[in-house]
């Protein structure tokens, strides 16, 4: 599953490469059954940051997660890689999420 996300020529795992595959997994109906939308910071990773990308994707359209993708295929992850594609950092992206939830909406999917 991580042939679909990109570390980057650094030849380490940036922070954000495994949580697209993650992502991944979720969008294709492959998470596991016990996978549940929250989490106590986005890049908790499995199922927090899978979701979390997923309301992305919805709140600001399906070439978000890609775009964030495509970023980290030349450059090193930076968590600024958020504002550049969202508008905003992703301290605000994760508490909206977590508002969202509160509020009863899903977690995507």
């Amino acid at each position: 599953m991580r042939t679909f996300a990109y570390s980057g020529p650094w030849g380490s795992v940036s922070e954000l490469y495994p949580h697209v595959t993650d992502w991944v997994r979720l969008r294709s109906g492959f998470e596991p059954p016990h996978w549940k939308p929250g989490g106590n910071n986005w890049d908790d990773g499995y199922h927090v940051t899978a979701y979390f990308l997923q309301w992305l994707t919805e709140r600001y359209g399906e070439g978000t997660v890609p775009e964030i993708n495509e970023l980290m295929k030349n450059t090193p992850y930076d968590e600024h890689i958020f504002k550049t594609v969202t508008g905003r950092k992703v301290d605000k992206l994760w508490k909206l999420y977590k508002e969202h939830l509160d509020k009863g909406g899903g977690g995507g999917t």
